[in-house]
């Protein structure tokens, strides 16, 4: 993704995250009225076998994240990490099934670069996008999004951390 298409993309989630907050606030004060109200939108009902090919994903996305540490931090935090990273798919798969944090609103819950699509304008920058692939929405943090995005976001050993550093 370019410079351009991440910051369409961040102000996408942005602006998704921040109305359904407001809408969410105003029209039922808070989010346990509204799961109340909508309770599909409580959990991920979507439970992973051990031999999903999304657990792969995921287990690769672990060792993306050790790299990325390991570049940007330090080998102990990554050996930190790596304690944990065999829970990792387990902790990811119960984070779908319970909303977490204070702050709480909709989320794509799968907002990953080809979850979107860009129009670009006659010089070739991104000047419009549109989401889709909502399969995975619910209530819960918008680090969940964020996070998901940044850390699937690996392309040619680039991805939206590495791009959004420089």
């Amino acid at each position: 993704m370019t410079e351009t298409e991440i910051r369409n993309y961040m102000e996408a989630l942005g602006s998704l995250h921040a109305t359904t907050y407001h809408v969410i606030k105003v029209k039922f004060g808070d989010n346990e009225a509204f799961i109340e109200r909508y309770p599909a939108l409580a959990n991920l009902k979507r439970v992973f076998a051990a031999d999903d090919p999304f657990k792969a994903h995921m287990d690769n996305i672990a060792r993306n994240i050790d790299v990325i540490i390991r570049e940007y931090m330090t080998d102990e935090i990554a050996d930190r990490f790596n304690k944990f990273a065999p829970r990792f798919f387990e902790v990811f798969q119960a984070g779908l099934h319970k909303p977490f944090g204070d702050f709480r609103t909709l989320i794509h819950g799968d907002s990953w670069a080809n979850n979107a699509m860009f129009k670009h304008d006659s010089n070739g920058l991104a000047e419009d996008i549109r989401m889709f692939d909502y399969q995975c929405n619910r209530i819960s943090s918008p680090a969940v999004d964020l996070s998901y995005c940044i850390v699937t976001g690996k392309k040619d050993q680039e991805n939206i951390f590495n791009q959004t550093r420089n």
